[in-house]
């Protein structure tokens, strides 16, 4: 075998409100023919049984491990309360948190603010405040005219076709090549300089 097992599980490392079956611990061996020791955790809340691996589960432990299985555990589960939300660069807002006109316009143009979801892009939403229902129509996009996706400032952002967005694209990766040129010809400049 590669690699040894790890060390067991010991009950003082183990915080007192967590479920733990210390006589579950045995090794696992996975597809690359090292073993790893498990131990099962009873969750604290519905009681199911989850095999966790013990470096894993120290880890765990030392950000604050609740002892509840996936189902149970409040970051599972679907949010009651709105709240704001970011990924691929965007903040998104819950729909507990916008106006109900801005979700009717959603939902007339075909967007999906049902469950899962329950989020609206927050460029959308002050997009709406200044230029209407036209932001929901087919499209039509958000632009940031900075490119900055977080910077949703009414004066930041313009609707645009996918076409106009492209261009912003084009013509900022356009700025940067010119400007990483200027750069590398300041500082082949500056050698040639030192060199003499």
């Amino acid at each position: 075998m590669n690699k040894k097992p790890l060390k067991p599980l010991l009950k003082s490392e183990i915080p007192s409100h967590i479920k733990v079956d210390l006589k579950s611990q045995h090794i696992v061996y996975g597809k690359k023919r090292y073993g790893y020791s498990v131990v099962n955790v009873i969750c604290i809340k519905c009681g199911k049984i989850t095999e966790y691996p013990i470096g894993s589960l120290r880890n765990k432990f030392k950000k604050g491990f609740s002892g509840c299985c996936q189902k149970c555990h409040p970051r599972w589960r679907t949010k009651t309360k709105g709240g704001i939300k970011y990924g691929g660069g965007y903040r998104y807002l819950h729909v507990d948190i916008i106006e109900p006109e801005i979700i009717q316009s959603a939902k007339k143009a075909g967007i999906n603010v049902a469950r899962p979801s329950n989020y609206i892009a927050e460029h959308r939403v002050i997009a709406f405040r200044k230029y209407g229902s036209i932001v929901f129509e087919k499209g039509i996009l958000v632009r940031h005219l900075d490119g900055n996706k977080i910077n949703n400032s009414p004066d930041n952002l313009v609707i645009g076709t996918n076409q106009d967005n492209v261009n912003d694209h084009v013509t900022a990766r356009r700025e940067a090549a010119l400007w990483r040129t200027i750069a590398l010809t300041l500082f082949s400049m500056l050698k040639n300089r030192d060199v003499e």
